[in-house]
């Protein structure tokens, strides 16, 4: 059973800054704002109990700066992980799709892999380090924000390609109800 829900944030829950990378903190950015569903499903999924996180690559931005963000977008208090890898223009620290910071997130969460799943936009990211330590991943294909396609080491793995955020309510009830679905062999 599904219990907890990790969030990319660029792309997934809000537009990125100009240039899709972080030069300054993403606070800073005044122009960053929530993608449309996305205060919608995280509020849902709050209400549902699901506990909730953050993980995204960053160049410059920390925790805290994300924080800040999503205190001024209205949503911090939605999120009891927030984790900024600060990876893009640092090649030695950890990012997505490391399985590192993934296993960070479900430990301070307090989870299983197989007890929490992934949204995201970005295949290579996003999806890739889900599959790689067990996480359900749920891979919005929205042409306006999906980035990569699936390779052949993940096509038969736990990965469920939404349109949107607006469906990870209901296909986390699908997948809670049924103990998954199951993804024939290619």
């Amino acid at each position: 059973m599904i219990r907890a829900i990790i969030w990319d944030l660029g792309g997934t829950l809000v537009n990125p800054p100009p240039g899709g990378q972080d030069l300054a903190p993403l606070d800073t950015y005044p122009g960053i704002r929530l993608r449309p569903g996305a205060a919608e499903a995280v509020k849902a999924m709050a209400a549902q109990s699901y506990q909730q996180a953050i993980l995204s690559n960053t160049a410059v931005s920390d925790d805290e700066s994300v924080r800040r963000l999503l205190e001024r977008l209205g949503i911090v208090q939605f999120f009891s992980v927030v984790r900024a890898t600060r990876s893009e223009l640092q090649p030695d620290r950890p990012g997505k799709p490391d399985a590192a910071v993934f296993i960070r997130v479900l430990n301070e969460l307090g989870v299983r892999a197989e007890e929490a799943a992934m949204v995201g936009n970005s295949w290579p990211h996003d999806i890739v380090g889900a599959v790689g330590v067990g996480i359900l991943a749920l891979w919005i294909t929205n042409p306006e924000v999906s980035v990569g396609r699936p390779t052949r080491e993940t096509e038969d793995h736990r990965v469920v390609a939404i349109d949107d955020v607006h469906q990870v309510g209901s296909q986390l009830d699908r997948f809670n109800r049924t103990d998954g679905p199951r993804f024939p062999k290619g």
